[in-house]
């Protein structure tokens, strides 16, 4: 008998071997996987609205530098989990990847069991109830165009009763909330004084600078400049909109 696969809990493999791809797809039958040999098309998949709940990432591959992929996928995305494996147990190869946000790491050939704690560890199970899905898909998708309507397709619940359910469980409305998420993240981010504006804004699901300052604005009462001047001086200002 088949095992069910779990839904919300997709793993995307970066490798460049398809036998190792494949590998994945018939030792884990509990899990979606999407397999690719190109780097593109895995920083694409993570750009656009995704159930991705975890990526597989071969970082010793012909012609292709893994660490720096790693980078790109953390650009990306800062939060999904990401494990390294490869074939040389390198552990200068392991500790640079640790170091650049990999969670963890593991060996070619794999030990089924151990991988499977691995994603086990990782990947939280959400299939149960489809409020909760759509919940992980949109702190997963923020940054992105969804809307309402999308997240209720990867749902299969209808827009006006997702959204109803929305609010009751989470005591907000659907774009609320991705409104906050979406201010949450970018004053995380403009903790870091080396990050431009520009970035900060475009990393949060804007279009430009100037919307994201539009928007700031309206939910703290100061723009996004003003908001760093209170984080230089130490102190976050009378607006306590800002905590």
């Amino acid at each position: 008998m088949s095992r069910r696969k779990k839904r919300g809990q997709r793993i995307l493999v970066l490798d460049d071997e398809p036998a190792v791809r494949q590998t994945f797809s018939l030792a884990f039958p509990e899990y979606d996987f999407i397999g690719t040999s190109s780097p593109v098309e895995c920083l694409n998949t993570l750009r656009s609205p995704n159930e991705i709940g975890l990526v597989v990432l071969d970082v010793v591959m012909p012609g292709i530098n893994g660490i720096q992929v790693l980078k790109e996928i953390r650009q990306v995305d800062s939060t999904i989990p990401v494990v390294i494996c490869t074939a040389y147990g390198s552990k200068d190869i392991v500790v640079e990847a640790l170091r650049h946000g990999a969670n963890d790491f593991i060996d070619k050939p794999f030990n089924i069991k151990t991988v499977r704690e691995v994603f086990q560890r990782l990947l939280k199970d959400v299939s149960g109830d489809p409020l909760d899905r759509a919940y992980e898909f949109l702190k997963r998708n923020f940054h992105t165009s969804i809307n309402l309507e999308s997240v209720s397709k990867e749902v299969h619940l209808h827009p006006k009763y997702l959204s109803r359910r929305f609010r009751k469980r989470f005591g907000t409305g659907f774009m609320e909330e991705k409104l906050r998420l979406r201010m949450e993240m970018a004053k995380r981010l403009m903790r870091n004084k080396e990050l431009d504006l520009e970035f900060i804004a475009y990393k949060v699901g804007y279009s430009s600078p100037e919307a994201f300052s539009r928007a700031f604005k309206e939910v703290h009462g100061v723009s996004p400049s003003e908001y760093r001047k209170t984080l230089r001086r130490g102190k976050s200002g009378k607006n306590t909109r800002l905590n």
